[in-house]
């Protein structure tokens, strides 16, 4: 009778809880028994990433776990307003800005895989109002061009302000208060002395 030779059959081990899809399992081609464990975008594996099937039909270390990517909190832009619905991985924060600014780029950033926020951030730029107009025989005083600066009107001598002397900048980029105008002073008629 022929005497059979033995044979080496791999071990096999219990199949991984690849749960919901989250853990992504790949065999290692070059060596038996031995699997690869990776997460599917927007997770971190947090344990072994790659184990290994003892003769004991055990794996050598407890399974990963896969858990969701979060970012820290959106970065503060100077005048801006994050609008914050998640920190979760693919979630979007929408920046706003306060009042008589103006944003910059783009408003909406993402919470990306590697848990950073994506760039560049936009900015809140002050809004501006163009140069006051000159006014005829008047003087126009400019404290400023962006939101809230005001300008001063007074008018040379003979003449009288009507109107608004202060105008501001509002929120539009728009002089709030109209334009006033400088009119000669009419003198009254001087008495006739008897």
């Amino acid at each position: 009778s022929k005497k059979q030779s033995p044979q080496c059959i791999p071990t096999k081990c219990p199949e991984p809880p690849l749960t919901e899809n989250q853990l992504v399992l790949k065999e290692m081609a070059d060596q038996v028994g031995v699997v690869q464990l990776s997460c599917r975008e927007g997770l971190i594996l947090y344990g072994a990433s790659i184990l290994r099937c003892l003769s004991s039909r055990q794996w050598n270390d407890s399974f990963p776990v896969c858990k969701m990517v979060l970012c820290r909190r959106p970065p503060y832009i100077p005048f801006g307003d994050p609008v914050v619905s998640s920190l979760h991985f693919g979630s979007t924060v929408s920046y706003t800005c306060m009042d008589g600014f103006l944003l910059k780029g783009t408003s909406t950033i993402i919470c990306q895989a590697d848990g950073t926020w994506s760039s560049p951030l936009p900015e809140c730029i002050p809004v501006e109002c163009p140069q006051p107009e000159e006014i005829q025989n008047g003087i126009v005083d400019v404290q400023g061009l962006t939101y809230l600066s005001t300008a001063l009107y007074s008018c040379k001598p003979g003449f009288e302000l009507m109107g608004n002397t202060t105008i501001l900048c509002g929120e539009d980029g728009r002089w709030l208060g109209g334009e006033p105008s400088c009119k000669p002073i009419e003198c009254s008629k001087p008495r006739e002395i008897k």
